[in-house]
């Protein structure tokens, strides 16, 4: 069975298995992810000005409803100029290029709610982790996404 692209309240749910005749393997996975494709339902980390934070979620192009998520999107604001670093760490124990992924920091000035290249301030595209850093990025509001390059990228960002 799949259930895809369900959408629930913050909350806590159980799922329960339970076999009604014969034996055999099964696979079961739950994936709920946390950092959409668009500005709009990105993961909203609000202003991370002088504070450090760590997520984790995984990128992949595996064409299946549970696996396929190519880009994670998270917007942030600074309140004030401030040093800003992003790392992009891959918590797969295979190597790049099969498992990797992007990391990138924008702003979305046209307001369309999507990022486009243009609005791309920097990139870090590096086989295996990446990251971002600014002695001084001014405040305003961001975009800091990450893109599959790879098959399937579990990944942690600091």
């Amino acid at each position: 069975i799949n259930i895809d692209r369900v959408s629930l309240p913050k909350g806590r749910y159980y799922a329960r298995l339970q076999q009604f005749a014969g034996s055999g393997n099964y696979s079961f996975r739950i994936t709920s992810d946390y950092a959409g494709e668009s500005v709009a339902t990105a993961r909203d980390l609000s202003d991370i000005t002088n504070s450090s934070r760590q997520y984790f979620d995984m990128v992949s192009s595996f064409d299946l409803p549970s696996y396929l998520d190519r880009l994670d999107l998270y917007t942030f604001s600074l309140s004030e100029a401030s040093p800003f670093d992003a790392v992009l760490a891959m918590t797969t124990a295979f190597p790049a290029p099969t498992f990797d992924a992007t990391l990138f920091l924008a702003q979305d000035t046209n307001r369309s709610g999507l990022i486009e290249d243009s609005e791309i301030i920097v990139t870090s595209a590096n086989p295996g982790d990446d990251n971002l850093h600014f002695d001084r990025l001014e405040a305003g509001n961001y975009v800091l996404g990450v893109r599959q390059n790879g098959a399937y990228t579990s990944y942690r960002l600091d």
